[in-house]
């Protein structure tokens, strides 16, 4: 995630399962890039990358 008042939370919720949480806690609305790292092993052959927008205070969450 290239916006840094983002906080991105990675869980593992199953053998090869991930969920991931993005939570904007400013006042304004955010706009950001993200991605997997893909040298991290257990996300090889997944993929979630491309523009978000979260608006002040809420969440966005993703599973994988």
């Amino acid at each position: 995630c290239d916006a840094p008042d983002l906080f991105v939370q990675v869980t593992q919720t199953g053998e090869n399962r991930w969920h991931i949480g993005i939570n904007n806690p400013t006042d304004r609305v955010i706009k950001a890039h993200i991605r997997l790292d893909p040298y991290f092993e257990p996300f090889k052959g997944k993929t979630i990358k491309g523009e978000i927008t979260i608006n002040p205070g809420t969440s966005i969450s993703k599973t994988i």
